[in-house]
């Protein structure tokens, strides 16, 4: 036999003898126990509610920003409902119908557009509400073969958008009775 064979032979023997005696335990114990404490430690938990509105939303908005509209949309109904009024209001309001549409929940976002649209009609974003409301009807609708309502929905919605953002007549696309061109 080989010195490098021997060697090998007594690592093997070593390492079944402490396995076998049960030091393996107490550095399990040993790691968990750290382990434990680092986790507890390294994550902050931060009360929502002591936040200000400004503060909140931006929270809410780093999360829309991560593409984690799931947990963007509750921080923002935290500060939708817990600040009506305030000046941040209608930004939020916006965000968090954008992480419904993003979460592919098309008529609670319609739901929240049209809330900004009806609330807010001054704001900056309702251009853009008016033409998600729109494109969440289209995302809506079935295939050609089944029923059309939000196929019309969102063909109303898009000419709305259209005659009140350029200004254009609002039946410019249909005519006399109803029909589209």
């Amino acid at each position: 036999m080989s010195t490098k064979m021997r060697i090998e032979m007594r690592i093997k023997k070593r390492t079944k003898k402490r396995i076998k005696k049960g030091n393996i335990l107490p550095a399990l114990f040993f790691l968990l126990f750290f382990s434990c404490i680092f986790f507890q430690c390294s994550k902050k938990t931060v009360n929502m509610n002591e936040l200000t509105p400004e503060a909140q939303f931006e929270t809410a908005k780093r999360y829309f920003d991560r593409k984690d509209y799931y947990k963007a949309k509750m921080q923002l109904t935290v500060v939708v409902l817990n600040n009506p009024g305030h000046r941040i209001i209608e930004q939020a309001q916006f965000y968090l119908a954008e992480s419904h549409f993003y979460l592919k929940e098309y008529i609670q976002a319609i739901a929240e557009y049209e809330k900004l649209i009806r609330s807010m009609p001054q704001s900056p974003y309702v251009d853009d509400a008016r033409y998600k409301v729109g494109l969440s009807y289209f995302e809506l609708s079935p295939g050609y073969a089944l029923d059309q309502e939000y196929t019309q929905k969102a063909i109303m919605q898009f000419q709305l958008f259209l005659s009140l953002v350029f200004e254009l007549p609002y039946s410019f696309y249909f005519l006399e009775d109803d029909s589209f061109l």
